[in-house]
């Protein structure tokens, strides 16, 4: 994990921030305080795994990361509830399999990145099923372009809008628009690809959508300025699986990126 920031003051990019879109706030409730997003992005590599700041694939292959653009088009902080079932809960200190590590309000998954939420688990174990509510909807429309696999891109002031009182249990993000570009050092040759791909007569485009299960309580009391810090983090052994002719670009990017969350401002304990 690349990121062990606490406070906002910490994040020092240069990057001069878009204006952001306002978000629009579930009809529960009257505005109680404002989300406020910063984002890091970047590559996960041991340092085994790097020679002069380069992926050294399973192969041995030496691959030279070019650039990876993203755009950011939306993010959505979600409020779940259980609905109808038979009741069962669950222990989060005594998950049952495939859960681990429970805590502030999700668990994660044995052998993947993924994580979930104590709702989603129940409704699993109960046969009911999840409500879900967006709380909150923003489109801030941002790029990003990461050049290094050593040093992950930290943007400020991504996007803010209000939040109602009442819990959220989810953030929800999409990138409409990914483009990576690699060269094969070893092999010299160039890889180019995107999340999109010809399908008859237009181009499909196939968003990279992220989740990750939080714990944020907005109480009276609650901190007004709520400091949210989304973490995206692409695991640098996807580097192995893009030398193949047939290549789900999108498929992958899903597979090998994970988002985390860090709520600075309320002491739920870890989000991650």
């Amino acid at each position: 994990m690349f990121l062990s920031k606490r406070t906002i003051t910490l994040f020092t990019t240069s990057m001069i921030s878009l204006a952001f879109t306002s978000g629009c706030v579930s009809d529960g409730g009257s505005a109680a305080a404002v989300a406020e997003f910063d984002l890091i992005a970047g590559f996960h590599a041991e340092s085994a795994q790097l020679k002069n700041g380069n992926y050294i694939a399973e192969n041995n292959d030496e691959i030279a990361l070019e650039k990876l653009k993203l755009h950011l088009s939306e993010i959505k902080l979600i409020s779940k509830s259980t609905a109808g079932g038979n009741g069962q809960t669950f222990d989060p200190a005594n998950p049952p399999e495939p859960y681990e590590n429970c805590h502030a309000n999700h668990c994660h998954i044995k052998g993947s990145s993924d994580t979930i939420s104590y709702a989603d688990i129940e409704a699993k174990l109960s046969g009911g099923t999840v409500r879900s509510e967006d709380i909150l909807v923003l489109a801030p429309n941002k790029d990003i372009e990461i050049t290094s696999l050593t040093t992950p891109i930290e943007l400020e002031d991504v996007a803010s809008g209000d939040l109602p009182y009442g819990e959220i249990n989810e953030v929800h993000v999409v990138f409409d628009t990914i483009a990576l570009n690699v060269t094969n050092v070893t092999k010299q040759k160039t890889i180019a690809l995107k999340n999109e791909h010809q399908h008859e007569d237009h181009v499909h485009v196939e968003p990279l959508e992220l989740s990750h299960a939080v714990d944020i309580d907005i109480v009276a009391g609650s901190e007004e300025d709520q400091d949210l810090h989304l973490v995206v983090e692409i695991d640098a052994d996807i580097f192995n699986e893009i030398t193949g002719d047939d290549i789900d670009f999108a498929e992958l990017m899903s597979a090998y990126t994970s988002l985390e969350m860090e709520d600075c401002d309320q002491d739920h304990g870890s989000d991650h």
